[in-house]
């Protein structure tokens, strides 16, 4: 047993409170994220159903401007679901 108090215990747990709010806010923070991700990735379903209707169209040109819309909007969307999985530390997926 050591004579002196040590100096860890004399003084308390440092910034505990802190750390357990800042835990907090992080998980709600994930949970947020996970939910834009999700709500994200059905939008990119979106963007592909149209792709694939327009295929129905009778006018080619038509049919061309309505796919390559859906494809620019998935792609939009596809760099918001890569920022939010860099900030959750996701690593990209090479495709």
């Amino acid at each position: 047993m050591p004579n002196a108090p040590v100096q860890a215990a004399a003084e308390g747990l440092p910034g505990s409170t802190a750390i357990a709010y800042r835990e907090a806010q992080t998980g709600v923070l994930s949970r947020d994220l996970i939910r834009a991700a999700d709500t994200l990735h059905e939008a990119s379903d979106f963007c592909e159903a149209i792709f694939m209707v327009a295929v129905n169209l009778e006018d080619r040109e038509e049919v061309a401007v309505f796919q390559r819309l859906a494809q620019v909007a998935k792609d939009r969307v596809r760099e918001a679901i890569l920022t939010i999985d860099a900030i959750r530390g996701i690593p990209e997926v090479k495709q």
